[in-house]
């Protein structure tokens, strides 16, 4: 029972990491799409973003690495509950 136990909490703790991180992916990203008026607060920041980035080279690289460890770290979170989701499934059979 206690192994039951511990698996369905570390299953329902990473699930929850995944949904917590797909409602912020959802409120941030694809509801600003659909919003019915066009508010620019800063009218011409791919173009300064561009400066920067062409500016300090580096800054760029540092970009590039961050959001490729946050890729891995969704590729890791997604096993964990795929992970703990088969643990659950073994230790109710086994019960």
């Amino acid at each position: 029972m206690a192994v039951q136990l511990r698996t369905t909490l570390r299953f329902l703790f990473w699930l929850g990491l995944l949904l917590f991180e797909v409602i912020l992916a959802v409120a941030f990203y694809v509801v600003p799409q659909f919003q019915s008026h066009e508010f620019n607060a800063h009218p011409n920041i791919g173009l300064e973003m561009d400066a920067v980035l062409q500016k300090y080279p580096t800054l760029k690289i540092a970009l590039i690495a961050y959001l490729t460890i946050f890729l891995f770290g969704n590729a890791g979170l997604i096993v964990m509950v795929w992970r703990s989701y088969k643990n659950l499934r073994l230790a109710t059979r086994n019960e």
